[in-house]
């Protein structure tokens, strides 16, 4: 038998432990149910205490399905704090205490060197003349390239513009910003169209950042403005989140919007900057001994508007990082297949996380119409709730055994329609109906004289994420037409050319002719 182990709702972090758990021992005993929970218990809980003990609780555990098993769970998980877990707790404390320090000593060296990084700041203004065309055109073209993803120094620059053009400083930059924007998006789809970047580079570059660029990836489409302006209010830096942008399939005008309304914040910058020439002249004022007695009106609201406009913009911050992390756990990519050639136990069960819930014995009743393991009834204990977190299904699959293979998988709805689709035909076409490589594809087909089934996404509102997942799943083409045949992805309308080429295309042609042929449809 062929097991799968999911683990949904976030506990990806216990997939490694249990699965090497299950895999390694060649006891039969190993893959029951209380040997599980036990190694649970016993190691991942030790090692990821956070995950599982809050305080004198247990926060949320795993209950395990096991193939024809109708088990309670009496005992629940074991929620002693051990003196690991203070050892835990006392490194969160120490390191919390370090971070304090560190920002007591970083404000009073602030202090001492305010007064000379101000001077500073002042002089560098000065230099630039607002009626001298050479500098000004020198500024805008430094703003320009600080906020692409080569460029740098553009809070200074910024800080800069506001000292000598005050509130003139904000239209300036948040056009030379726009300007930045749409050059990156352009110069980033270019280098898409051929092909010198993909999403999927970028996902195995920094996989420790995959789930946020495909939650990003799968929410753009509908919710381009919005994924726009939480992406570059987050801590991602403007210049990074324009060059990832574009490697999704956003439009231009949904882009530029979201970049002029995340660009609202750049406010915080001119009054840093408004601020700091106030300050600095009122340092200069104190040092000659007129102390607060001149101190105009201006430099008061200067001084407001910068508390009132950092509250603003640390809560937007906030609000984004805690928005991308959902959407990140949401839009998990759909292929969470965890092995593929593991030795196989003796046993077939699904991973579910528990949370809690009303209190009360609960029976949860798997769906028998969508499920090849048998629809037992799951006793769950009073203080726990079985809630699968994510949409799945169970599908059956022949293995060379002869026994049969129960796999579970985690589906999407958008994932269980591509499967619809494919499966209509022994060749099908996922394209778009105005395309000219999907137009070439189906006339290459209709030469060769194979039947097919073409499946025109402009029409559905899941079109565009129909072909996102289907761009994710294959390993040959990242865009459209994807070219099927028995429901596996033979690649794009290069790889069809060559199939036309080597002459594979009219043997599958034949084959197809002495079975069933597919429908055509154009």
């Amino acid at each position: 038998m062929q097991v799968l182990i999911d683990l949904g709702g976030g506990l990806d972090v216990l997939c490694g432990s249990v699965k090497q758990h299950v895999y390694r021992s060649d006891d039969g005993d190993s893959t029951t149910m209380h040997a599980i929970l036990e190694h649970v218990k016993t190691n991942v809980i030790r090692e990821r205490s956070e995950l599982f003990i809050q305080r004198d609780t247990v926060r949320p555990g795993i209950l395990v399905l096991i193939n024809d098993a109708d088990w309670e769970l009496e005992d629940g998980i074991d929620s002693t704090v051990r003196d690991g877990d203070r050892v835990t707790y006392s490194r969160q404390v120490v390191a919390a205490l370090g971070f304090c320090i560190g920002v007591a000593i970083g404000l009073i060296a602030s202090w001492f060197l305010l007064p000379s990084y101000v001077q500073f700041l002042l002089y560098v203004a000065s230099i630039v003349n607002p009626h001298n065309p050479v500098h000004v055109t020198l500024l805008l073209v430094s703003l320009i390239v600080s906020a692409t993803p080569v460029g740098f120094g553009s809070t200074f620059l910024m800080v800069i513009t506001a000292i000598r053009f005050r509130w003139w400083a904000f239209p300036i930059v948040y056009v030379c910003y726009l300007i930045a924007g749409a050059i990156t998006f352009h110069t980033v789809k270019a280098m898409v169209r051929r092909q010198w970047v993909t999403l999927e580079w970028l996902k195995s570059r920094v996989p420790r950042y995959a789930n946020q660029i495909a939650a990003v990836e799968n929410t753009v489409v509908s919710n381009g403005i919005v994924t726009t302006s939480l992406l570059q209010l987050s801590a991602c830096p403007y210049g990074v989140s324009c060059a990832v942008l574009p490697l999704t399939e956003i439009t231009f005008l949904r882009f530029l919007l979201g970049c002029g309304i995340s660009r609202l914040h750049l406010c915080l910058w001119i009054y840093i900057g408004i601020t700091t020439a106030d300050i600095g002249a009122l340092f200069l004022r104190m040092r000659s001994g007129d102390m607060f007695t001149n101190m105009e009106l201006h430099t008061i609201i200067s001084l407001v508007s910068f508390v009132i406009t950092f509250i603003l913009i640390l809560f937007l911050h906030i609000f984004s990082k805690r928005y991308l992390d959902r959407l990140a756990e949401r839009q998990r990519p759909a292929e969470r297949h965890l092995h593929e050639d593991a030795p196989a136990p003796s046993s077939n069960f699904v991973i579910y996380q528990v949370e809690y819930g009303q209190r009360g014995s609960i029976d949860t009743r798997l769906p028998s119409e969508q499920i090849a393991l048998p629809a037992e009834v799951i006793h769950v204990s009073p203080s726990y709730e079985v809630r699968p977190l994510v949409p799945w299904r169970v599908v059956a699959r022949p293995d060379d055994t002869g026994m049969g293979c129960c796999s579970s998988t985690v589906d999407s709805p958008v994932s269980f329609a591509l499967d619809q689709l494919i499966a209509t035909a022994p060749v099908v076409i996922l394209g778009k109906r105005d395309s000219g490589a999907c137009n070439e594809a189906r006339s290459i087909l209709a030469d060769a004289g194979v039947p097919y089934t073409s499946h025109d996404m402009d029409g559905r509102a899941d079109g565009r994420a129909i072909l996102n997942t289907a761009a994710r799943r294959s390993r040959r083409a990242n865009r459209a037409p994807f070219i099927y045949v028995d429901m596996v992805c033979i690649g794009g309308l290069d790889e069809l050319r060559a199939m036309h080429g080597n002459g594979d295309l009219k043997t599958l042609s034949e084959r197809l002719k002495a079975g069933a042929a597919a429908p055509v449809s154009r």
